[in-house]
């Protein structure tokens, strides 16, 4: 069954959900806590956000289950105390349901709705990265296309000032479940690995022919990046989708 089926059954309804989100949020902690992690460049990206800079981290839509417990259990000690993290994710049923699995782990988030215009949206985010967040982002969600960056993730990042960091994971033992973006569930008593690349900086002069080359750019360095974590795994990459014709 594809994600988007079961997650159109349990938001129907809120009891359910929250049980399921306990259940979701209970799951990742027992495969998060009993994989023995490797972390590559670490310390570089905790010199970055220990800096205290203005950051968004990118990640593939199909990484996010662990995303919340990697950074809960590094936490980022700056001058104003904790570098908190803050998710941007859609206001879609699935979105939803993110978010309230996010909540379990304390993680903040910005909720963005496809109907909603785009200024409105930028102006939540920059709220947030100003009040000292750093941003994570999925530039290939809510709905795909798997592993393709968009624009907008580009604008926001240049509008705030910020660089970009990119992040990923891979595991041995996993299930990739039939979403769009081939999500991927890692299984408890594993082995995994993070793996961290430093930032882009983003012109504050960009114009559209820029954010696309820097778009292409970035998702190029994030799927390499992503592929070389699960080959390290023991495991042939996913494929992206088909890019969209222009």
């Amino acid at each position: 069954m594809k994600l988007s089926g079961i997650t159109r059954r349990i938001t129907r309804n809120e009891r359910v959900q929250s049980l399921a989100n306990w259940l979701i949020a209970q799951y990742l902690k027992l495969a998060y806590f009993t994989t023995r992690w490797t972390f590559d460049a670490w310390p570089q990206s905790r010199a970055t956000i220990m800096a205290g800079e203005p950051l968004f981290v990118f990640l593939w839509h199909n990484r996010i289950a662990a995303m919340p417990l990697i950074w809960k259990q590094h936490p980022w000690r700056v001058s104003g105390g904790d570098k908190i993290l803050t998710i941007v994710v859609s206001d879609h049923r699935d979105g939803r349901m993110v978010s309230a699995t996010m909540d379990r782990f304390k993680v903040e988030h910005v909720p963005v709705s496809s109907k909603e215009k785009q200024l409105t949206a930028a102006k939540s985010v920059l709220r947030a990265i100003r009040a000292g967040r750093t941003i994570g982002m999925t530039p290939d969600g809510p709905r795909g296309p798997r592993m393709r960056m968009k624009t907008p993730a580009i604008t926001l990042a240049r509008l705030a000032g910020a660089r970009i960091a990119l992040i990923t994971y891979s595991v041995k033992r996993r299930v990739v479940l039939g979403s769009w973006d081939r999500f991927i569930l890692p299984l408890p008593f594993n082995t995994g690995v993070i793996l961290w690349e430093e930032g882009f900086d983003v012109p504050k002069d960009l114009d559209d022919a820029g954010a696309d080359k820097l778009a292409a750019k970035i998702e190029a360095a994030l799927t390499d990046l992503t592929n070389k974590a699960d080959r390290m795994m023991g495991h042939e990459p996913i494929e992206a989708a088909p890019a969209e014709k222009a």
